[in-house]
């Protein structure tokens, strides 16, 4: 298997969007939120994606709401002038590659500076998109990696990553630019020096410098624009409809339906998802070893994802590390319990990590987000945009070597399959208030399953109803007809204040003679609650012995079926050995 797919010398450039955070929760609360918020983005991208193109620059990847994007340092054999410029001297591939970067950055700026979405914020000001830029240069990496099959997925999973000095430069020059400016690092700067204007010093970092124009004694925006696009021969190499599975590895499975099918603006929605984002410290992925350690690192990822049935959706490179971000709750495979799988699969993948002998950090955070393709008609991507993704980032920057954070939605819904210890509430970029956070420790450990020796009803999993020992009220319905149905089966008189009135009758068929009730239903409207009332009704009203066990679907969990179903059984037996059902109805 290649993992190295690509080396050259490029430009790279990172623009990162300020307005996305607040535009997504502009949108969010209305009903055709994604419709409209898919429309702005790609209001926004096209033209900035149309930009790229003509100054010869390669979207490579899209974060969120950032993109980066690669100028490589190409020939033009037997072209006397590519810059556009008569009688300019000679530039090499690389300085043209820098040169041709700066003008697209600059006319960026010129074009798509507030951009106006026409949604407002909660303080009646337009929500407006603004783009601050880094540049760096030097030689890159592209690699290819993974290969394992995803939940349901027809092909091996790919990611591409572009990696080398140039992303270490970016992210220290991006971070230095304020909205509508672009700074070049020092490397990049070298390159085009002469032939470009500088900015005011940049006091923190004086050897980085801010662009404020071209030279128009050697360069024009026209000029060089024109002339990339006259000797772009990349359209030679775009792949054709009928050549759409080549590029399968690389595209979510359910998109590339959406794509087969014609209907990809389908795939938009604003969905509750659980976000995981994944740093991985100490691998340069742009040497020949470090590219082998990627492989081995993405196997790891996609081992410990997959199985819980969440998708891995990124994998990029920063001055800090290696980048993954997965997703659980993605079309087609969505559950009630998407948060705990996120969890339980951060272990498993920090397990795989720290068997490579290396370090890593997570956030988890679930909320919801923009889930949908972005971008324009000649380069888009499918990806999750809004605050949970941004927030499970902060979580990830803030969590200890080999340990996972979550916030406190994940916490809620997660916390009674899992032990927590609640930590110190913490201050991060975007928020105003202090955000709680807590540190999963593990999957809590049930000290009984069926009947207790002190005759109290102990379930295989963490309790829902209020009946049962939950917090969840929904059995205390007085309106919920499946209730009142069990009710009747179960010879259960409901409460006198039920707005449904019932006949009361003695002992049903079912109680008397034995039989089977089956329970069906919608995951996450009351199933799970409706069989717990049930298996506490059986055992408080008559005195019932339960045999359980719980089948949850989870990866390494397959045995527990039958050790639940076991212990649930010896429980039985116990309590009948010492006084038999007349004891047990005592409860």
């Amino acid at each position: 298997r290649q993992v190295i797919v690509y080396r050259a010398e490029a430009a790279v450039v990172f623009s990162d969007a300020s307005g996305f955070t607040a535009l997504t929760e502009g949108l969010a609360k209305k009903s055709n939120g994604a419709e409209l918020l898919s429309k702005c983005l790609n209001k926004f991208f096209t033209p900035l994606i149309d930009l790229i193109n003509a100054y010869r620059g390669d979207t490579i990847k899209f974060s969120g709401d950032a993109l980066t994007i690669i100028f490589p340092a190409i020939e033009d054999e037997g072209v006397d002038f590519p810059c556009g410029t008569p009688n300019c001297k000679h530039h090499s591939p690389i300085e043209l590659a820098v040169l041709r970067a700066s003008a697209c950055c600059l006319e960026i700026h010129k074009r798509l500076h507030n951009f106006e979405t026409g949604v407002l914020k909660p303080d009646g000001s337009e929500v407006l998109l603004a783009l601050h830029i880094g540049v760096g240069s030097g030689a890159i990496t592209v690699l290819q990696v993974g290969g394992l099959n995803p939940p349901l997925g027809a092909a091996g999973r790919y990611e591409y990553v572009v990696a080398g000095p140039p992303l270490e430069q970016i992210s220290i020059a991006e971070p230095l630019a304020v909205s509508g400016e672009t700074v070049l690092s020092p490397q990049a700067w070298a390159h085009v020096k002469d032939t470009v204007k500088e900015g005011a010093t940049i006091e923190e970092r004086p050897e980085f410098h801010r662009l404020v124009a071209l030279d128009t004694n050697f360069h024009t925006y026209p000029t060089v624009k024109i002339a990339s696009q006259k000797h772009d021969r990349r359209t030679a190499f775009r792949l054709l409809p009928s050549q759409l599975k080549v590029a399968r590895r690389f595209i979510p499975g359910a998109v590339f339906k959406q794509i087969e099918n014609g209907t990809l603006q389908y795939v938009n929605e604003m969905r509750t998802i659980s976000v995981i984002f994944v740093q991985v410290i100490g691998v340069d992925v742009s040497t020949d070893t470090g590219a082998e350690k990627a492989q081995q690192l993405m196997d790891a990822i996609q081992r410990g994802c997959y199985p819980h049935e969440g998708f891995v959706n990124k994998f990029l490179v920063d001055d800090k590390g290696l980048l993954f971000l997965c997703i659980f709750g993605q079309p087609p495979l969505v559950h009630t319990d998407d948060a705990t799988r996120a969890v339980l699969a951060s272990f498993d993948m920090l397990r795989g990590v720290m068997g490579l002998g290396l370090e890593a950090r997570f956030g988890v955070a679930t909320g919801r987000c923009f889930c949908g393709v972005v971008g324009s008609d000649t380069r888009q991507e499918y990806t999750c945009l809004g605050d949970t993704v941004n927030l499970s980032a902060r979580l990830m920057a803030n969590s200890a070597k080999n340990s996972v954070l979550t916030d406190a939605s994940t916490h809620a819904v997660t916390h009674r399959d899992i032990e927590y210890q609640a930590l110190d509430p913490i201050k991060v970029k975007g928020k105003t208030n202090m955000i709680q956070i807590y540190k999963p420790l593990g999957t809590k450990k049930l000290e009984a399953i069926g009947l207790t020796p002190e005759k109290t009803l102990c379930l295989p999993w963490a309790a829902g109803a209020s009946s049962v020992g939950g917090t969840n009220q929904i059995d205390r319905l007085t309106t919920w007809k499946q209730l009142h149905k069990c009710q009747q089966v179960l010879s259960v008189v409901p409460p006198v204040e039920a707005a449904v009135e019932q006949p009361r009758v003695g002992a049903s068929e079912l109680v008397n003679n034995g039989g089977v009730l089956a329970l069906t239903g919608t995951s996450g409207l009351g199933t799970l609650e409706l069989g717990e009332y049930v298996l506490g009704a059986c055992v408080h009203a008559h005195g019932m012995f339960p045999i359980l066990a719980s089948a949850r679907g989870r990866p390494g969990q397959e045995i527990h079926l039958i050790v639940e179903l076991c212990v649930s059984c010896v429980q039985a037996l116990r309590h009948t050995e010492q006084g038999g059902a007349e004891d047990t109805a005592e409860i």
